[in-house]
């Protein structure tokens, strides 16, 4: 079974483009996955996975998801195998996006985060 679930932030706007010759939407951004585990400095690092989502899928991407926005991904990893101009062989991993959700955003992370801090500033009424 080929399934991946991630959860993270994208790295950019989603570049999205119909497939040459069709009416395929596909959409197209790199997503920001924290690793859970401390690398030797003690620190958590990140990968940055490419994502790629058609259709209705991209359809939804191309409305509503927007460069740091936290969503979650459901999909399967491909491997693409081929030969670059110098002969040499290369492989790329990507996951193949079937469904998206937006977890929440950054903006409504900075929302959060004034709220809790004016709530915490108000003097006690009693």
């Amino acid at each position: 079974m080929n399934n991946i679930i991630l959860t993270g932030r994208l790295t950019h706007e989603p570049e999205c483009s119909f497939i040459p010759g069709s009416k395929t939407l596909v959409c197209k951004f790199n997503l920001a996955v924290s690793i859970d585990f401390k690398n030797k400095n003690g620190e958590y690092d990140t990968d940055f996975i490419p994502i790629e989502l058609f259709g209705q899928s991209a359809e939804y991407c191309q409305s509503y998801i927007n460069k740091g926005m936290k969503v979650l991904i459901q999909g399967s990893l491909r491997v693409d195998r081929f030969e670059n101009n110098k002969g040499e062989k290369k492989t790329y991993a990507k996951v193949a996006g079937k469904r998206i959700e937006i977890c929440e955003s950054k903006k409504q992370d900075k929302e959060a985060a004034e709220f809790i801090e004016s709530e915490n500033n108000d003097e006690v009424p009693f």
